[in-house]
């Protein structure tokens, strides 16, 4: 989950001759990326790679980053309202699910 696991990652990833990464964050994405530029591997000429999360490392990494931008604001006034709703007791402690729409943002590593 962090840059140096990405990094420690590509080689394996290259050896079995991977063309496409999700990393399940931003940082292991951009650590894949900075352990396949090490390798002389070019994204996303070689190599396509997509993260999640759209932090604002994501756009100051060597080749800016394709990722997955969630809605924050939203996440977090959803959760505030429902937790007001449960403290209230107008939700009756009937449990919730909301589905929000998370967004591509697409960037150099991955076209």
């Amino acid at each position: 989950m962090t840059i140096g696991e990405g990094i420690g990652a590509a080689t394996e990833l290259r050896r079995q001759g991977v063309e496409h990464v999700f990393g399940t964050n931003d940082q292991l994405a951009i650590g894949v990326m900075r352990g396949f530029a090490e390798l002389g591997l070019t994204m996303p000429g070689d190599v396509a790679v997509v993260g999640y999360g759209d932090l604002a490392l994501a756009t100051q990494s060597l080749v800016p980053l394709t990722s997955v931008r969630q809605p924050k604001e939203l996440m977090g006034r959803t959760a505030v309202e429902l937790l007001v709703a449960e403290i209230e007791g107008t939700a009756g402690h009937e449990h919730q699910a909301s589905l929000l729409q998370p967004e591509l943002v697409v960037r150099e590593s991955a076209r």
